[in-house]
């Protein structure tokens, strides 16, 4: 049966010299958890970062790895994405091909 996994953090959104080296790395329980259940894709979205409430030292990392506040969910990724898997749910893809 094709799964997708997807999560949300904040390594999509950062910029900056140690934010882009961070940001396509797949936190090491994701991809643990993607070799034992094998999904079709796995994509990483940016979510919401408060800014009430961080400590100092989140908020100094924060500042460091390029990460920003608020709203950062990308709707038209995260509607594309989620249109490739209809479209493959919906046999508009063949079962070997990509769904990107």
């Amino acid at each position: 049966m094709p799964v997708w996994l997807f999560s949300l953090g904040i390594s999509p959104s950062l910029r900056g010299p140690v934010g882009y080296f961070l940001r396509d790395n797949v936190p090491s329980r994701i991809a643990s958890l993607c070799e034992v259940i094998g999904p079709r894709e796995y994509h990483a979205f940016a979510g919401v970062v408060p800014r009430g409430g961080a400590p100092l030292v989140a908020r100094v990392l924060l500042w460091i790895c390029g990460g920003r506040y608020g709203d950062l969910r990308d709707w038209p990724a995260i509607d594309a994405w989620t249109a490739d898997i209809a479209r493959y749910l919906h046999g508009a893809v063949p079962a070997g091909g990509s769904a990107s």
